[in-house]
């Protein structure tokens, strides 16, 4: 959990709140499956500047597009390693923001998907490396990564 708080006491211009609940985790589905799942929750109130509301983080869906007071996002990633050194991904997430003036139903929402490869470059490390092709509603993407995907 993560909590920022700006106001003109410290210094700021503005004053606002913004707050962060993530949790992420992988389980191994036998040999070779990896399932990997993410939750992600940003808050804020306040005289919030336009440049820190809260958005949608999904790959395949340019950051903060849909932005509002509240954004959610559930993601679930799936991992098979076909050989020691090779594996291939295939993930889909949707995320939701909202405020408070709108009801749930009626605010933004989208959903992404990607597919990718990765190789398992450092074994000690446990540091995969990749490239993927994500979308999402409107726009389509190539990511390289490096290392996990989720901070």
């Amino acid at each position: 959990m993560q909590g920022n708080f700006h106001s003109s006491a410290f210094g700021s211009d503005v004053s606002f709140q913004s707050y962060r609940a993530r949790s992420y985790g992988y389980w191994p589905l036998g040999e070779h499956l990896i399932l990997g799942g993410r939750a992600d929750l940003r808050l804020v109130s306040g005289e919030v500047p336009f440049y820190r509301l809260s958005y949608i983080d999904l790959r395949g869906i340019p950051s903060a597009r849909y932005q509002d007071d509240n954004a959610g996002v559930l993601e679930l990633e799936l991992r098979w390693n076909f050989t020691r050194r090779w594996a291939v991904v295939g993930f889909a997430g949707v995320g939701k923001a909202w405020c408070d003036r709108a009801s749930f139903s009626d605010a933004s929402s989208a959903a992404s998907k990607r597919l990718g490869a990765r190789y398992f470059i450092a074994r000690t490390l446990g540091m995969y490396v990749g490239a993927d092709y994500a979308w999402g509603p409107q726009d389509e993407t190539v990511i390289v990564q490096v290392g996990g995907a989720w901070h």
